[in-house]
């Protein structure tokens, strides 16, 4: 099992190169609440009693995750279809914070791990400036029930522009995904 890092560093963001982004030998993190596989080259912030952030080098700094995956849970507020109300939750949450955000469709019905989840993409503003301008971005965010009323989520995040690469990683990441 792999150590998270302790503390994301402060640098200038900038957009990535296909080769920065390149996911190998994949590498299982144990959280507690769920296990996880993520890029071996990439790095890993969090441990088993806070969120995790998994990002390539220089996809991320102190201030604002660009390039990579957040994983944390939450309790939401009411009980009524929970994972619904969660999703609806989270993301007003990610609206409070990041106001640009705006889903670019319904959330959907998926399976992850072979739980009931959520998945909704939004689309934003990166960011990551290019020629003095902010570059667009897309988030996927996934939610599924962890044990008993928490629910896990799933943060999928880069300049829209680079998304579709890293889709298979971002895929790969969510299907090793397992709740516990």
């Amino acid at each position: 099992m792999a150590e998270a890092q302790v503390a994301i560093p402060s640098f200038e963001l900038r957009r990535l190169s296909v080769k920065e982004l390149s996911a190998a030998n994949f590498e299982n993190y144990d959280h507690g609440a769920f296990r996880v596989a993520y890029p071996g080259n990439w790095q890993l912030i969090g441990n088993p009693n806070s969120s995790l952030t998994i990002y390539p080098k220089g996809g991320a700094n102190s201030a604002a995750v660009c390039y990579g995956t957040i994983i944390s849970g939450f309790t939401p507020n009411s009980r009524g279809k929970q994972l619904d109300d969660a999703m609806r939750q989270l993301i007003n949450g990610i609206r409070d914070t990041n106001p640009g955000l705006r889903p670019a469709g319904n959330p959907v019905n998926i399976s992850v791990g072979g739980r009931a989840a959520k998945s909704v993409e939004m689309l934003g503003t990166s960011a990551i400036r290019q020629n003095g301008e902010p570059l667009a971005e897309r988030i996927r965010l996934v939610a599924l029930q962890g044990r008993g009323s928490l629910v896990l989520y799933m943060v999928f995040v880069a300049p829209d522009g680079d998304f579709d690469s890293m889709r298979p990683t971002f895929d790969r990441i969510m299907r090793s995904f397992t709740a516990r």
